[in-house]
């Protein structure tokens, strides 16, 4: 989801609901320690569409507190409250985009146009699937033909350890929608 329909979702009035996922960047931060002494943090998880304030108690907070010093995509699962004012998300999970991925990944997909094709890049593409194989993550190809499209549902040989390291070369490979790896979990993760 993106901060803007968690809005829409979750004004006032609105019923929580269990495992909504947003991913963005981290603005602001304020740590926090409660009366029984325990650390929890308050933070803004910002994306393309906006920001939602974000709070970690002890428990997530000390399974995420490296993540939240660094520079970097997060993803952020928990359940969405309404406030007075704006929604508020309970993290019960903060991970790193790339974690995210290795754990969700279900499909790389490439789209191909058969022009764009030269024996160099379907070396290095081989090569690059190849240096990440051995995971769970299956490859698909959607090969575009002169009079024809065609998907290619790649081998067990071909599953693929997914990463950032593995889709940006793609992407140098096959152009800028040339990758995409797709989610059990939800939909399409860029």
């Amino acid at each position: 989801e993106n901060s803007a329909n968690l809005r829409k979702k979750f004004g006032p009035g609105a019923n929580p609901q269990e495992d909504v996922r947003m991913a963005g960047v981290v603005t602001d931060k304020k740590i926090h320690r409660t009366r029984k002494g325990d650390i929890m943090a308050f933070f803004t998880l910002e994306d393309m569409e906006g920001s939602l304030e974000v709070i970690a108690f002890s428990e997530v907070y000390h399974s995420c507190r490296d993540l939240l010093e660094e520079e970097g995509i997060l993803v952020v699962t928990g359940t969405v409250e309404p406030g007075e004012e704006e929604p508020k998300m309970m993290a019960a999970k903060v991970e790193s985009l790339s974690d995210y991925r290795m754990g969700a990944c279900h499909e790389l997909s490439l789209r191909v146009n058969q022009e764009d094709l030269s024996n160099d890049v379907l070396e290095e593409l081989s090569q690059q699937l190849s240096q990440h194989g051995g995971g769970r993550c299956r490859v698909v190809v959607n090969l575009t033909l002169p009079n024809a499209k065609v998907l290619l549902r790649l081998g067990e040989a071909f599953r693929i350890t997914p990463d950032e390291t593995l889709l940006q070369e793609v992407l140098r490979l096959l152009g800028n929608e040339g990758a995409t790896y797709s989610a059990r979990r939800s939909g399409t993760i860029h």
